[in-house]
């Protein structure tokens, strides 16, 4: 059986009900749900950018359900629930939840072919894993434990590697796919070869959902739950799943003033943002966007502290609270859209420049 349809066939949708089902805990991604829309945010965009050459254009137009208008992604936003089954998804969107499926239908002890780790290895890069020895290699809040980016080796075989998570080298791999499948013109699948999923719409799918993991900040850290701001608490909360998809995508509370207030952010960010890195070495770029991501942390870090002050976590309050990334002011509502704007604006630089390095256009 072929986990990785195009267009899921019917029993790979109901094994992944099946595993999905058996599960507790929630994707360690944005949510499957902002990976949807983040990826087809970033397609339409392509789309309506009269610089993108035409072939890319139809190619997306094949592979991408794109709705163009952001007050349709408002809607859609506000409404659509995914949870944790993307399979009514096609094509490219489903290939950007692919990653997650992947990492929870992958035999826990078995590595991908081409990198030496498991695929939930490859969603996050712990910058404190590369500091000297005998240095402790735990977040601290003055942020004074990140790694010098280079003291990261371009070995995936290094032991380190499998606590820090091989991102870089994630992102790496499949833009070098996408490229090499484009300049083959391998863009989807081929009809006559339905098992080969080797293909253009697969590594843009898979490029998309790392890059947008890239700017998750708990995604830097080996503190990726914020623990260490709860040291006394019995019952720590789970920041990681606040800040990632519980506003967005929680079955049990639609948080309709908190959506209603954060589209517009996101929307104005999509404008503003610009590219937080353009390093041409997607190595050292996805380590700088790391690094920038990781500065974030003390702000979410707090923001939970206070959220959680009579052991009822108030996710109100924590997307309300304001402090200080570097020297800019902001609510953590306005750092997650500024982070995903940033996971916009990376996937669609990228995706352009794959095009353009396969194709010469």
């Amino acid at each position: 059986m072929n986990p990785h349809p195009s267009r899921p066939q019917p029993q790979v949708v109901v094994l992944v009900c099946l595993v999905l089902l058996c599960l507790t805990n929630h994707a360690r991604a944005w949510g499957y749900k902002e990976h949807i829309q983040l990826t087809r945010i970033a397609a339409s965009r392509l789309m309506l950018d009269p610089a993108t050459p035409i072939a890319m254009r139809q190619w997306l137009k094949n592979n991408c359900a794109i709705l163009h208008d952001m007050s349709a992604e408002q809607d859609w936003f506000m409404h659509e629930s995914v949870g944790e089954d993307p399979s009514k998804y096609r094509d490219l969107l489903w290939w950007a939840c692919m990653p997650d499926l992947q990492t929870k239908l992958m035999p826990r002890d078995d590595k991908l072919p081409y990198l030496p780790a498991h695929e939930r290895l490859m969603h996050y890069v712990n910058l404190e894993m590369f500091l000297p020895d005998g240095v402790a290699r735990n977040y601290r809040d003055d942020l004074t434990a990140r790694s010098p980016i280079d003291s990261f080796p371009r070995d995936p075989n290094d032991p380190r590697y499998q606590q820090a998570g091989l991102l870089p080298f994630a992102v790496e791999y499949s833009y070098q796919q996408l490229v090499l499948a484009l300049k083959e013109d391998r863009l989807t699948t081929d009809p006559a070869k339905p098992q080969d999923d080797n293909h253009a719409v697969k590594w843009a799918g898979y490029l998309a959902h790392y890059v947008q993991d890239n700017t998750q900040p708990h995604h830097a850290t080996e503190d990726f739950r914020s623990f260490s701001y709860f040291p006394n608490v019995q019952t720590k909360p789970n920041v990681h799943a606040e800040m990632e998809w519980k506003m967005a995508d929680d079955a049990k509370n639609p948080f309709t003033a908190l959506r209603t207030a954060y589209f517009p952010l996101f929307d104005q960010a999509l404008r503003t943002a610009a590219n937080p890195s353009i390093t041409d070495d997607l190595f050292v770029s996805t380590l700088e966007v790391a690094v920038k991501s990781y500065e974030a942390l003390p702000l979410i870090g707090r923001a939970a502290q206070r959220a959680n002050k009579t052991g009822s976590f108030d996710t109100e309050l924590f997307f309300n609270f304001e402090g200080k990334v570097g020297e800019q002011s902001m609510t953590v509502m306005q750092l997650k859209a500024r982070q995903q704007a940033w996971a916009v604006i990376r996937t669609e630089y990228l995706l352009r420049r794959a095009w353009r390095e396969a194709k010469g256009e």
